[in-house]
């Protein structure tokens, strides 16, 4: 920031002090992120933690029609930034207009046309715009169009806004495990997201009902029946009840038919929790 001109210069010269005076400029000006060191901008670690301090940072480059277009549509600026001046019943009406004002077509590869060479690869990269949408869910928009057609992406860009859903491709968009309603109650956390971890190992009995076992990283332990027909997502709401988990989601490592622990996507929330049950039982 413009703190740092007036540093000491052996301030200037700490390289953790630069790192946090840039990002913080960035927070208040994405344009900001030009003047960043040429290294920094090839770094993935500061780009990632430049779009987390700044998520607009992913479109102030955008053409002038469509970023005009997102400046001045007031309304959806406040939906989006919890201002609450919208009721529930005008959302929809509200959305559809912005979506028509900026001709928004989910289906279109508007970062290979759009943007230049350091952030294209950056929107086609699996990993980072997991992290992206992670923060703010309606930068799904801003994908390559292949990774707006990938399931994993929109699950977790949906988790954190169900506004998203509309930036997937139409494919997606009536994929019943996306829809925001089952999106919701889905208590199974994804591959990088700060949870806690819980162990389940089954037991199915005679008349077809499961026992089963959990048990914390930190020692607490539990036991849960569920009836024949329960899936994971079950199994997964039950161990936040009853570890009284915060986030309300988990990590669930499940006992599998090769007796080893099997890791539990999301997206697995619908399995029948049986298709886990050792094979000799």
């Amino acid at each position: 920031g413009l703190a740092l001109e007036h540093a000491a210069v052996e301030c200037k010269a700490d390289r953790e002090i630069v790192w946090a005076s840039t990002l913080e400029g960035i927070r208040w000006c994405p344009e900001e992120f030009d003047d960043a060191a040429d290294e920094w901008k090839r770094n993935r670690d500061f780009v990632l933690a430049a779009v987390k301090v700044n998520p607009d940072l992913l479109c102030y480059r955008y053409e002038n029609e469509q970023r005009l277009a997102e400046r001045i549509s007031g309304d959806i600026w406040d939906r989006e930034h919890g201002m609450g001046n919208i009721q529930p019943e005008d959302e929809a009406r509200v959305w559809e207009s912005y979506r028509h004002r900026l001709h928004y077509d989910p289906d279109r590869d508007d970062a290979d046309d759009s943007e230049d060479e350091f952030w294209r690869p950056l929107k086609g990269d699996l990993a980072f715009m997991l992290d992206v949408v992670r923060a703010r869910g309606t930068d799904l928009q801003r994908a390559k169009r292949t990774l707006r057609g990938c399931r994993e992406l929109v699950f977790e860009a949906v988790r954190q806004d169900s506004v998203a859903l509309e930036f997937a491709t139409r494919a997606l968009r009536d994929d019943p495990d996306l829809q925001p309603e089952r999106v919701r109650r889905n208590r199974v956390a994804g591959p990088g997201v700060a949870a806690p971890t819980v162990q389940a190992r089954l037991v199915q009995l005679p008349d077809g009902s499961l026992e089963v076992d959990l048990a914390c990283l930190d020692g607490k332990t539990a036991k849960v029946d569920f009836a024949a027909g329960a899936t994971v997502g079950d199994l997964a709401s039950a161990a936040v009840r009853q570890f009284q988990v915060p986030r309300r989601l988990v990590h669930l490592l499940v006992v599998g038919e090769v007796g080893r622990p099997v890791v539990v996507k999301p997206l697995e929330a619908g399995r029948p929790l049986v298709a886990h049950v050792p094979g000799d039982c």
